[in-house]
């Protein structure tokens, strides 16, 4: 029988330039009991499929960029992650 136990981040999300085309995967760990819900923003909008400690972007165009940081909880308490600011490069084929 486990004490109920505050959610707490234990892995903030990392910002990395990513270049159009290619995928990155932000990650946002977190220890908690009952085991913690995540929900990925950006720009302070829910992601509807941002439900999951990490979030990974396939394919990233350039109106991906923006601000996303997550927002972890369970019954006792939330916690905020870092907020990381996502830069998306031109793919090299559209640098005219």
């Amino acid at each position: 029988h486990f004490d109920a136990e505050e959610v707490q981040i234990i892995e903030q999300p990392k910002s990395q330039p990513v270049r159009a085309g290619a995928s990155v995967t932000l990650r946002c760990k977190a220890t908690g009991y009952p085991s913690p819900v995540y929900q990925w923003l950006k720009d302070g909008m829910e992601l509807p499929d941002g439900n999951d400690e990490e979030l990974t972007l396939d394919h990233v165009k350039l109106e991906d960029r923006g601000k996303y940081n997550c927002i972890v909880s369970n019954r006792l308490n939330a916690e905020k992650s870092n907020t990381v600011e996502l830069q998306v490069l031109p793919s090299p084929g559209e640098l005219q």
